[in-house]
């Protein structure tokens, strides 16, 4: 073999070492890098809103050259989780109110992420009427309904009207068979009349029907107008009120009409007390608004019978408020659970539930049958879904159930 021959295989042989040493594992490897493909973007991505629960995000598998091995979920460009294995996924935290834009993004086992899906989700387009922000005052206005505070001084304009000073014409019906012992008529010290008719007294003079017409009485800073027929007996009295309307000089104004009643048993010895009304319609208007009460049928009251023995105390019906407190929304108060207590006077009930349920679904609940006779439950929702729950003490709350002073 010629020397010529020997150099020629010799260098041949050279090339392939080199060859092979440029086929190292870790240039295959960058050749492999070079043909890989990031994952697709996921498919069919959807979000839905459940109210007290967040926002459930559900997509289709990604497609990968290697294994998708999870997904990135992002809210508003803010990651929530990072390689989540599922193609669902729960947002705890999103607002009640408002747009939020996610992604999803799948990973493969190479550690590369595809184009991301996009999906925006609307929640509720309003706060619910009823929420953690209100439920202390609707509630508390509820109370004071059923209470007979709500009715307040301006009643006590009408319920008290003071004759005294103004110029009476009145004729006597000393008939012992009339039906009206007198009747009189007054003016108003600023316009208008104001008529009185009352009936025979009976019941050792404790019983008695007085009925009173104001035609636009303007006296003080008010005027009135409408009917008012009171009765008064032993233990018990009640005004009814005929569309009557009372007009302040600051502009406030209030419109009643359906009966206002109380109980008072035995009231000489004991110091049990019933309140109650029957309302078609009580309007309220004052500078920060309206509160308008429709179809009120209310029963509160707590004592000791005569004698100071049997005590009890209850609190029931029904009732529909609109109200500034919830921006003039209307509410349906009912007591599906009468509250009772049948061994005590106290107003901490150990049995009872009152819902308040507003037009957009939300809801509150008071349950007193809770397994302690101190507290009950406050539960706020919307279409069903619990959104808080809480437990309250009834001490907190006696304020509220109490009977104005003027009882």
């Amino acid at each position: 073999m010629s020397l010529v021959h020997l150099i020629r295989i010799a260098l041949l042989s050279l090339v392939v070492l080199i060859t092979a040493c440029n086929s190292s594992p870790d240039n295959n490897q960058a050749q492999d890098d070079d043909l890989h493909t990031p994952p697709t973007a996921p498919g069919e991505l959807a979000g839905v809103f459940y109210p007290g629960t967040g926002v459930e995000l559900t997509w289709t598998a990604a497609i990968d050259d290697v294994q998708v091995i999870g997904y990135d979920v992002l809210r508003d460009s803010v990651v929530l989780v990072s390689a989540v294995d599922a193609t669902t996924y729960l947002d705890t935290t999103a607002g009640l109110v408002g747009d939020y834009d996610y992604e999803v993004q799948a990973i493969d086992d190479k550690g590369t992420r595809g184009p991301a899906a996009l999906v925006r989700v609307t929640t509720l387009v309003a706060a619910p009427i009823l929420s953690q922000k209100n439920w202390f005052l609707v509630v508390g206005a509820v109370f004071d309904v059923y209470t007979h505070a709500f009715y307040g001084d301006t009643l006590e304009r009408v319920t008290r009207f003071d004759y005294t000073d103004l110029p009476e014409r009145r004729y006597d019906f000393p008939y012992s068979n009339s039906p009206v012992e007198y009747y009189a008529e007054y003016d108003c010290t600023d316009g208008g009349l104001v008529t009185r008719r009352g009936s025979p007294v009976s019941c050792d003079g404790r019983c008695r029907t007085v009925t009173q017409m104001f035609y636009a009485c303007a006296i003080a800073d008010a005027s009135l107008l409408g009917r008012l027929v009171a009765n008064s007996d032993y233990t018990a009295s009640s005004d009814t009120f005929e569309s009557l309307s009372i007009t302040q000089s600051d502009g406030s104004s209030t419109f009643i009409d359906g009966t206002l009643s109380k109980s008072t048993i035995g009231s000489i010895y004991s110091d049990d007390f019933r309140v109650f009304a029957e309302l078609l319609r009580y309007e309220a208007s004052i500078s920060t608004g309206t509160t308008l009460l429709t179809n009120v049928d209310s029963v509160f009251g707590y004592g000791r019978d005569e004698g100071g023995g049997t005590a009890s105390a209850e609190l029931s019906g029904s009732l529909t408020m609109a109200s500034p407190l919830i921006d003039n929304a209307s509410v349906t108060v009912t007591t599906p659970v009468r509250f009772v207590n049948e061994s005590s006077e106290l107003r901490t009930f150990p049995v009872g539930t009152l819902r308040i349920d507003a037009e957009d679904g939300s809801a509150i609940e008071l349950e007193a049958d809770n397994g302690d006779a101190s507290s009950f439950a406050i539960t706020l929702s919307v279409n069903g879904v619990i959104q808080e729950s809480s437990t309250e003490q009834w001490d907190d709350w006696l304020e509220w159930l109490s009977f104005p002073d003027a009882l």
